[in-house]
């Protein structure tokens, strides 16, 4: 063996403790920076006898670097929302400047992986290349890649890649608002309101609708349009006699129930009625007669005699009725009911149509009569009494909105007295944006078919209003009615709810645990903007160190694949943390200690040589 071979050894030995503990040095430097993966160095023997020899001749040793990507700092929670930090397997995707892209779908060329979190918000100047703007980078000046999230689904598009990251711009964002789409009204409507007979109204007999009446009851919503500008909606209550078929008294004087047709004392408010006099209703094929009869005889309302307004009322309410039914028919095919100082008649079928006829003499039409009040449908015909409906309730003509509005449940026989007309305006324009019909079941409750999610809405989206006036109509709005119902008493509003922002500004950025980049504006409007993506490799400890925590793919890593955060291999995000260093300074310092000692001993090898030699030369 060769002395000087001896030397070479022990001299490749101090070299491999030396780069151990330029390791250790760079571990230790790095103690505090977040994402940073230590390397540690791995002996290897390289042998310089062979098998083939006779003699022996030394070998030496060398370091190779093992890089420890694999294992993960400690989390640490930061006051940034916009700092994120990786639970579990993978990298962020980032580039060193915003023109970066990737080669291929399954490429990501100039882009490089980290796992440093801490992002913020920086200025970009164009200084010629075309790039400006404000991006979200780390701590290490490095630019984070993500998808951006359509506008118009609010979702990231499928089938995303490398070729469709782009770094994440926050000027893009700069201002948003947030248009009105959805609204929910809690309000009791008083069932005690006179009705709007439009066969009465004055000027001349009209039919529905009703909105040249003044409402019942107002209700005004400041709503946002598509530019964020406030504008606002009407809605207009009109308690009216109904759609269905139905004919007015017009006495000229008030009467109560107990007044009479013919009083035996004499003529009286009715002296057009004698005694005998007859008429028959005819609702459908369903005719009665009902005769007219003295004070003296009274009432027989099971006879179809009348002597009172009360028993007028209730005979009517009895038309159809069976009374030897089994089990008995309680329900009529009349209501009869006051309304402003007149007699209301309404068919409770609204498809039905009434027929009066006078039998004997002419206690329906003329003075001091009934007086009933012709059916406006043919204003011409002086004698009409045949009365249609106003409208088709379940094939509507008048209200071609009525296929917005909630459907009618009950259409056979709803409450005759409980009908309210709704119109929704835009103030500003006075434009009629929506027109129906609403019916209110005995119990208060809206005469309507739920949803699939059991909610009552009005429609104002399928085609969408035009809120702003400028003959574009942009705005879709659903509006929740579930709890709006009608109690005798008084008008009240419970509660309105709407969505909806003016013009805000981008005054902060959160990353969710999910991945997505959250900007929160100045008019409270929280919008998702990107999705950052999760890069994952076969052998992270194979991606090659750009610096301390910017990586490259290598042969030995493998091809990065890009999920969302929990899906498949890829970790978790944690929002508001950063992960710090991987570095653990007792374990490097006891690595230190070894490389100096094994660095002491080659050396004291080298010296012990040195003292052979220089004997040797002595000799």
């Amino acid at each position: 063996m060769s002395l000087f071979s001896a030397l070479n050894t022990s001299a490749s030995g101090m070299l491999a403790q030396s780069k151990s503990t330029s390791m250790v040095s760079q571990n230790i430097a790095n103690l505090t920076t977040t994402g940073y993966k230590r390397s540690e160095a791995t002996f290897f023997d390289l042998l310089g006898s062979s098998k083939y020899s006779t003699g022996y001749q030394p070998g030496a040793v060398t370091a190779h670097r093992i890089l420890r990507t694999e294992q993960a700092g400690t989390i640490q929670s930061t006051n940034s929302t916009s700092d994120a930090a990786i639970v579990g397997n993978g990298f962020f995707v980032v580039g060193k400047n915003p023109g970066e892209v990737a080669d291929s779908s399954t490429a990501p060329g100039n882009l490089y992986f980290t796992r440093n979190g801490a992002f913020g918000e920086t200025f970009l100047r164009d200084t010629g290349t075309g790039e400006s703007g404000t991006y979200l980078t780390n701590s290490a000046g490095m630019y984070l890649y993500g998808w951006q999230f359509d506008p118009a689904t609010g979702t990231v598009p499928a089938g995303q890649d490398f070729t469709s990251l782009i770094p994440i711009e926050l000027s893009t964002f700069q201002t948003t608002s947030l248009p009105t789409t959805t609204m929910s009204i809690a309000l009791n409507l008083d069932a005690d309101e006179t009705n709007i007979d439009m066969h009465t109204v004055t000027g001349g007999a009209t039919q529905l609708p009703a909105s040249s009446q003044e409402p019942s009851f107002t209700r005004s919503f400041a709503v946002y349009d598509q530019d964020g500008a406030q504008q606002s909606l009407s809605f207009e209550y009109r308690k009216i006699a109904g759609p269905m078929a139905h004919f007015t008294t017009n006495f000229g004087v008030e009467v109560g129930l107990k007044d009479v047709f013919v009083p035996t004392g004499g003529a009286g408010i009715f002296s057009g009625i004698a005694n005998g006099d007859s008429f028959t209703v005819d609702i459908d094929g369903t005719s009665e007669t009902y005769t007219f009869v003295s004070e003296a005889t009274g009432d027989d309302v099971a006879n179809n005699q009348i002597a009172t307004i009360e028993g007028f009322m209730n005979a009517l309410r009895d038309h159809g009725v069976d009374p030897l039914a089994t089990p008995p028919v309680t329900n009529g095919m009349l209501s009869v009911g006051f309304n402003d100082g007149r007699l209301l008649v309404r068919a409770n079928d609204p498809a039905a149509t009434i027929s009066l006829t006078e039998d004997v003499g002419t206690p329906l039409q003329g003075n001091n009569t009934l007086n009933i009040i012709g059916d406006p449908d043919d204003p011409l015909i002086t004698n009409d009494l045949v009365f249609e409906p106003d409208e088709d309730i379940t094939n509507p003509t008048i209200y071609p909105d009525q296929g917005d509005f909630p459907a009618i449940a009950n259409t056979t026989d709803p409450v005759a007295d409980n009908w309210w007309e709704l119109t929704v305006v835009n103030p500003a324009t006075g434009a009629v944006l929506r027109q129906g019909l609403l019916n209110f079941n005995a119990d208060g409750s809206l005469n309507a078919t739920p949803d699939a999610d059991g909610n009552i809405t009005l429609d104002l989206a399928s085609t969408p209003i035009d809120l702003n006036g400028d003959g574009t109509a942009d705005d879709a709005i659903t509006v929740d009615m579930t709890r709006i119902s009608q109690f005798a008493g008084s008008y009240q509003t419970i509660s309105t709810e709407q969505n909806g922002a003016p013009l805000g500004s981008l005054s902060n950025i959160e990353i969710a645990d999910d991945g997505r980049v959250i900007g929160v504006f100045s008019n409270g409007v929280r919008s998702d903007l990107y999705q950052i993506p999760i890069a994952t490799f076969a052998n992270a400890n194979g991606l090659n160190d750009e610096s301390g925590t910017i990586f490259s793919i290598t042969e030995d890593s493998g091809e990065p694949i890009l999920s969302i955060a929990g899906e498949g291999a890829a970790g978790t995000l944690r929002g508001a943390a950063i992960e710090t260093s991987n570095v653990d300074v007792g374990e490097e310092f006891g690595r230190m200690v070894i490389s100096q000692r094994g660095y002491s001993l080659n050396s004291q090898v080298i010296q012990a040589i040195d003292e052979m030699t220089e004997r040797l030369v002595q000799l």
